[in-house]
């Protein structure tokens, strides 16, 4: 679990670097002409209802939630159009052929206004087997340029391949990494944007069907406008203001994205709202108080008034914001709801599945708020991560349709995942190894190999810039919980399954007890050694046998060809008189 300390020295770094801005990657559109039309800018609820379905099943009928669905809107499945039913402005349904679900992979769901074509933000549909949990392994580190601070992924292109955009904090410059198929990228293309970039929003802020950067720098934000090809014209000044976060939304129903930026300005924090005029510029901000340091803010409807609401983290406050919106490009005052200490990065998305929006926030954990569907949310439940915590993401990182987070740890501590219950609860966290180098800046997550799995992108203190694809080695249960048992009697045998979820085979190298009670657990297991066959599995037999009093902890950690780093398995139980 994270510290305060830890997370106090990060935000004075930060701080001390001209309050360098953070901004939120947001999908580019996938289409479009110019913004001015009648209907809003639609903007996706995650998760899609089902997210993810297995390869070659039958026909079925999407769900997709939201705000801003107009009569005649049509949902796009890689950009081509569904048949499409409208419920309602916030809901729509789609039929999805058997063909489009064939094959693994993971698919572009967009809405399309009627009208001139307004394209909401992108969600991803994962075709994949479901996996007990995910694992994420280290497949590269490409190098990048000083102190990464940050990295974006979308399809500069067109092409359906995932790009990255990655910022150089100590070399005012960004970097475009064009992907290729498999996971791998092209030499990187660097553009010159000012002192200090931080982070970057990829989105089509002129209205001309191809996506742009946005780049928060320590002399203000520079815009830097797509060529559709994957390159960008020279780096113009948007402004003076400097930022940690900003989010977009159509925030008055005039089909031309708006922005909202956390303003964390000492003695007067605020949000400024800037509604967009459609070729890329913006009006004069307006200011509305926030609670001290306000610094990442996520875009929703809290009320289901069909008007978007913003949600800010405070992070001296240690509490979210809510501002609910009038629907004119207006916000009342917030109100705020307690978080754990320090929340950094927070996130919006349906985690209980009750069809309305709750929160996630980075702070000394991760503290999940879940939503009344009235702008209000119950007390929130803070769930341990591995380490610090800074930024997270929300996906369904196994394919079970139950939205899962990915954790950044900051300055000295692994990434991790909590793994969703469908129900707003999390499990116990999992980690993956990335060797001597830990990650500073935030991640991505994206399917970069097109195997339908969510795999991570992450900006890295050490120059790097590593690329976690998820592996098909995976082990179910990874915890295992034996009880209150005698000490000296020998508890039944649990099994523990290793499967190969992929189209390759692996070998098991290693298993072994491990951790400070390691005395007190025994495996057995017809693994190491084995090459497991894609589909196959082996199993492991786990046995509890305390020999003092009290709560006894271990791991069995299995090492594969599959994997860089060794899987593990949580055990626990109780030796008793």
């Amino acid at each position: 679990m994270g510290d305060a300390s830890g997370r106090s020295g990060l935000r004075a770094h930060l701080l001390s670097k001209v309050l360098a801005s953070l901004l939120i990657a947001l999908p580019a559109a996938a289409a479009g002409t110019a913004w001015a039309q009648a209907n809003p800018v639609p903007l996706i609820n995650q998760p899609l209802v089902p997210d993810a379905v297995v390869p070659g099943g039958q026909s079925f009928t999407l769900t997709v939630n939201g705000t801003g669905f107009a009569s005649g809107a049509v949902v796009q499945w890689n950009g081509a159009a569904l048949a499409t039913t409208f419920v309602s402005h916030s809901q729509l349904t789609a039929v999805v052929p058997a063909s489009d679900i064939a094959t693994a992979g993971t698919t572009s769901v967009t809405v399309m206004n009627p009208g001139t074509g307004t394209v909401s933000n992108v969600s991803a549909f994962e075709v994949v087997t479901p996996a007990p949990g995910p694992s994420l392994d280290l497949f590269s580190r490409a190098g990048t340029s000083a102190e990464p601070a940050c990295v974006a992924s979308a399809d500069l292109t067109g092409n359906g391949v995932p790009d990255l955009v990655v910022c150089g904090f100590d070399d005012s410059q960004i970097s475009v990494y064009l992907g290729k198929e498999g996971g791998t990228f092209q030499a990187p293309v660097g553009y010159d944007v000012g002192a200090n970039p931080d982070y970057v929003l990829v989105a089509d802020v002129n209205g001309d069907g191809i996506p742009d950067i946005v780049v928060a720098c320590g002399g203000g934000p520079m815009l830097l406008l797509g060529n559709g090809d994957g390159t960008f014209g020279q780096a113009m000044s948007t402004g003076d203001n400097l930022y940690y976060f900003v989010a977009a939304g159509d925030f008055n129903g005039d089909g031309k994205l708006d922005l909202a930026i956390p303003v964390p300005t000492i003695g007067a924090p605020q949000v400024a709202v800037l509604l967009g005029n459609g070729d890329g510029t913006f009006q004069v901000p307006a200011y509305y108080t926030a609670g001290d340091t306000p610094l990442s803010i996520a875009v929703g409807d809290f009320n289901n008034d069909g008007k978007l609401d913003l949600a800010v983290s405070e992070n001296g406050e240690n509490a979210v914001g809510i501002f609910l919106g009038n629907g004119d490009g207006t916000f009342g005052p917030f109100s705020d709801y307690p978080t754990s200490v320090a929340p950094y990065q927070l996130v919006t998305a349906d985690f209980n599945g009750d069809g309305n929006l709750d929160l996630a926030v980075a702070a000394s954990g991760a503290a999940v708020l879940l939503g009344r569907g009235d702008g209000t949310f119950a007390s929130y439940v803070n769930y341990a991560t591995v380490g610090n915590s800074y930024y997270l993401a929300a996906t369904d990182l196994n394919g079970a349709n139950k939205l899962d987070l990915a954790v950044s740890g900051g300055l000295s501590s692994p990434p991790s995942t909590l793994l969703g219950n469908g129900d707003g609860t999390f499990q116990r966290p999992g980690t993956f190894g990335l060797g001597a180098q830990l990650p500073v800046g935030n991640l991505s997550v994206s399917d970069f190999n097109a195997d339908g799995r969510p795999d991570l992108a992450l900006a890295n203190s050490e120059d790097s810039l590593p690329l976690l694809l998820q592996v098909t080695s995976v082990l179910s249960p990874t915890e295992l919980n034996f009880g209150g048992l005698k000490v000296g009697s020998t508890s039944p045998a649990a099994r523990v399954s290793l499967t190969n979820v992929g189209t390759t085979s692996f070998t098991v190298t290693t298993i072994s007890v491990e951790g400070k009670d390691a005395v007190d657990f025994t495996e057995s297991n017809n693994c190491v050694g084995k090459q497991i066959a894609p589909g196959a599995n082996c199993t492991l037999m786990v046995r509890f046998k305390p020999e003092q009093n009290g709560k006894q902890n271990a791991d069995v950690a299995v090492r594969d060809s599959a994997n860089y780093s060794a899987q593990i398995i949580g055990l626990t139980g109780t030796g008793t008189e």
